[in-house]
């Protein structure tokens, strides 16, 4: 994804974004930690897919922040970080991983829905601006 930044390729950054979200939150799915959680003897193989989950969000805040900057801070303080994202250095962020039993933060919602009837309203201001500019 750096190097799609470098050459200002977004598009190929968005799509890096989506792919990296997809395979993480495909692997989460497919190793089901909510199962292994009630086994004991699968205790090894939960704390591997929840850090590697982890480090999956890290990455995605990391390649997300030049574009969506609020976001992925909320997101880097949620994985427990207290600096900002955007001032990190990139290759330092991605070769160092999370600390083992480092507290997480409580989620947040990143986005809100946005209702229809706000979207109209907003069309509808949109018009009106048109219509005195004419």
């Amino acid at each position: 994804a750096s190097s799609h930044y470098e050459q200002f390729q977004l598009r190929k950054v968005c799509q890096t974004l989506m792919e990296l979200s997809q395979a993480g939150n495909t692997y989460f799915d497919s190793k089901k930690p909510w199962t292994l959680a009630k086994d004991p003897s699968k205790k090894e193989e939960l704390s591997t897919v929840i850090a590697l989950s982890i480090e999956c969000i890290k990455s995605l805040a990391l390649i997300a922040c030049p574009i969506i900057p609020a976001s992925a801070q909320k997101i880097w303080h949620m994985l427990g970080f207290k600096g900002e994202l955007s001032k990190e250095n990139w290759r330092d962020v991605l070769s160092k991983t999370v600390p083992s039993g480092q507290k997480l933060n409580d989620p947040e919602i990143l986005f809100r829905k946005i209702e229809d009837e706000e979207i109209e309203a907003q069309i509808a201001k949109l018009g009106e601006k048109l219509k005195r500019k004419k």
